[in-house]
């Protein structure tokens, strides 16, 4: 296998991962019925933040809490949903790639997660 390399790689990378999200029984609900998602609106953008965050080119803008705060308020996330992502995550990644990228995509992801799960944590 070879390392996440560019913005195909990162687009193959998305792409494949929603696919697996839009089939999941815990977490597909999210996207269809809490955000209704337009993926051919959403898709770029999630191209656009990984390539900042892999490469930083800085090519999001955006404020992907305030977005997931306002899902959060509808559906409340719970840590099963938070271990879902990242499992499929996780899981799409070792399908497709290794190398430096991969893993500092792997970390970030990890970071991610930790950080959304602690702020949508319910008191």
């Amino acid at each position: 296998m070879r390392d996440i390399e560019n913005r195909d790689d990162i687009r193959l990378m998305v792409e494949s991962f929603y696919e697996k999200v839009k089939q999941d029984e815990l977490i597909s609900f999210f996207f269809s019925d809490i955000a209704q998602t337009h993926w051919e609106e959403h898709i770029p953008v999630m191209v656009d933040f990984w390539d900042s965050i892999i490469f930083d080119h800085y090519t999001y803008s955006g404020n992907p809490m305030d977005i997931h705060r306002k899902f959060h308020e509808q559906s409340h996330f719970t840590k099963e949903h938070f271990e879902r992502w990242l499992q499929l995550f996780q899981s799409n990644l070792d399908a497709m790639f290794q190398g430096p990228n991969t893993e500092k995509t792997r970390q970030r992801v990890q970071s991610i997660a930790m950080v959304m799960e602690l702020k949508f944590k319910d008191n």
